[in-house]
């Protein structure tokens, strides 16, 4: 049961268990996540996008397979089509509605909107539930210092650690090596690029929070705006570490109402692993519910899809 999943750049998946003698990994290298196209056209035909998407070098394969495109409709035929890496998955969606063979309406496409690991719980049918207890660390900065480049203090656990840029990485190498936590709990997600930095200054080089040494850190969205019931809000940037689960408590609303003994029930309802289900408000997890009932009744999600939950 992987607690957090990892996508690197070449297409290999990474899978972290924590078992009673640590942490696990399994890397997959058969792993190509999957959208589905349709074509509700008088004719229906969808061979020309297929012969299109063949050539296309993102593209792993495509095959036409029977689904249904509502929860109450008949299975009818779709195009599957097979990806490299999940972040072609947009743009290769997005090319589907430029055909001139096909105006605007007519193609529709499915299983776009899935968050990656989400999407990969559910493709592969893995359950995200920890098999054993995880381990964490937080990792905490003042609220006046927040946005700095630069942090002349961190707390690290209970200790709160001030002084040169040597001596706060220096401590978090101690406390990760110490603990091997599965899951780090940020103040601000800012703390994870900001420590890299530091060391960086601080010459160490070799510094690095991430359990694969290829990689250190993702960045995996960039801080943006958002409105939402007439509110604007303010969504931080998000990052991935190699083998941990990030919490950002800036950005997290069931770790702030439970604990992680509550995020990792609503995990084992959604099959959101603990990483995205942190960051995901309330109605992200009942249509991931609701996504995996789908799934299991051979129904597919629409993209853009403007029904009310």
């Amino acid at each position: 049961m992987p607690f957090t999943i990892d996508f690197l750049d070449d297409g290999r998946v990474l899978e972290w268990e924590r078992t009673a003698d640590g942490p696990v990994s399994t890397v997959r290298e058969d792993y190509t996540p999957r959208f589905y196209v349709a074509n509700h056209a008088d004719d229906g035909d969808l061979t020309e996008l297929q012969a299109c998407y063949d050539r296309h070098p993102h593209i792993e394969a495509t095959e036409f397979v029977d689904r249904r495109t509502g929860f109450r409709r008949s299975p009818e035929r779709v195009l599957a089509v097979d990806v490299t890496h999940v972040e072609h998955i947009k743009p290769l969606a997005r090319q589907a509605r430029q055909l001139s063979a096909h105006p605007i309406g007519d193609l529709t496409c499915f299983n776009i909107d899935l968050s990656r690991e989400f999407r990969y719980c559910v493709e592969t049918e893995s359950d995200p539930t920890p098999a054993s207890e995880l381990t964490t660390l937080e990792l905490s900065v003042p609220l006046a210092e927040t946005g700095n480049e630069v942090f002349s203090e961190l707390t690290v656990g209970d200790t709160r650690i001030t002084g040169s840029p040597t001596e706060i990485i220096t401590a978090v190498e101690r406390a990760v090596e110490r603990h091997e936590p599965d899951v780090l709990v940020c103040s601000t997600s800012a703390i994870i690029p900001t420590l890299y930095e530091l060391a960086t200054s601080a010459g160490h080089t070799e510094f690095t929070l991430s359990r694969w040494p290829e990689t250190k850190y993702q960045q995996l969205a960039d801080q943006s705006t958002y409105s939402s019931y007439g509110r604007v809000g303010h969504s931080p940037a998000r990052y991935n570490i190699p083998g941990r689960a990030i919490i950002d408590e800036s950005n997290t609303f069931f770790y702030e109402e439970t604990n992680l003994d509550g995020v990792i029930d609503l995990v084992s309802r959604s099959k959101k692993p603990l990483q995205e289900l942190a960051w995901a408000s309330i109605g992200n997890v009942l249509t991931a519910i609701q996504i995996v009932e789908a799934h299991d009744r051979d129904v597919l999600v629409p993209w853009n899809s403007w029904r009310h939950e």
